[in-house]
């Protein structure tokens, strides 16, 4: 890492510390909740050793946002995630599949706010379709596509050798809390883009229904009731 990157991600993993100091655990506690070992989870803590993708996972399911541990940015909650969070569990990806369809809609009336969004909803589509079976490939094959990048490009912006990266691209291997870093800092995705998951879905549809105007956003909110209701319904 180059010394501004090596800086960020100081702060990076002082968010980190301050989640266990909120949580008023030590660090072997941590560790034993993260099913590591303590002399493991320190040197994580320390910027000794890579957080691997596992462990961030582990530390997903425990309650830290990864966003806000990378970008300093809290997830937002929205009219959206509320109506998310009532719908059926066995219907919340049919709820994510419409409600993206007409969010394309609102987007495109707006072109500056299309742009404003453009890699959230980029990355989102480009799952929705992987999971309805109309695309192949993985979201850094995406990434690549948008900005119109090589391999070896998307290697030197998360500062990784080559042959790491296609086994990325290949889903054969996933991304340390390092090229996370380094991979917002450049680029400006969020940890939560990378994640083929409903829960991270919906965020990112939050984060576009914020750009919309003030009309567009009391036509969505009926629209997504309307979607929830039937949905829940069956």
């Amino acid at each position: 890492m180059i010394k501004e990157n090596i800086e960020y991600y100081e702060i990076v993993l002082e968010r980190l510390h301050d989640y266990r100091e909120e949580w008023q655990l030590s660090k072997a506690e941590m560790a034993r909740k993260l099913g590591i070992d303590r002399s493991l989870y320190s040197r994580f803590e320390r910027g000794k050793k890579a957080v691997t993708y596992p462990v961030l996972m582990k530390m997903h399911d425990l309650g830290i946002d990864i966003d806000y541990l990378v970008t300093g940015i809290k997830s937002k909650e929205t009219k959206l995630s509320e109506m998310y969070d009532k719908c059926k569990l066995e219907r919340r990806s049919s709820f994510v599949n419409i409600v993206t369809s007409y969010m394309n809609v609102f987007m495109e009336k707006d072109n500056s706010k299309a742009i404003y969004c453009r890699k959230e909803m980029e990355i989102l589509n480009f799952n929705i379709e992987k999971m309805n079976g109309q695309r192949t490939g993985t979201v850094w094959s995406c990434i690549r596509e948008i900005h119109g990048l090589t391999q070896e490009q998307v290697r030197a912006v998360l500062d990784i050798n080559i042959k790491t990266y296609r086994k990325m691209e290949k889903g054969q291997a996933m991304p340390t809390l390092e090229m996370l870093v380094n991979l917002y800092q450049k680029l400006g995705y969020y940890p939560s883009l990378l994640h083929e998951i409903n829960s991270n879905y919906i965020l990112m549809l939050n984060n576009a229904w914020d750009e919309l105007s003030d009309e567009d956003r009391k036509t969505m909110e009926k629209i997504a009731s309307k979607t929830l209701k039937d949905l829940n319904s069956i």
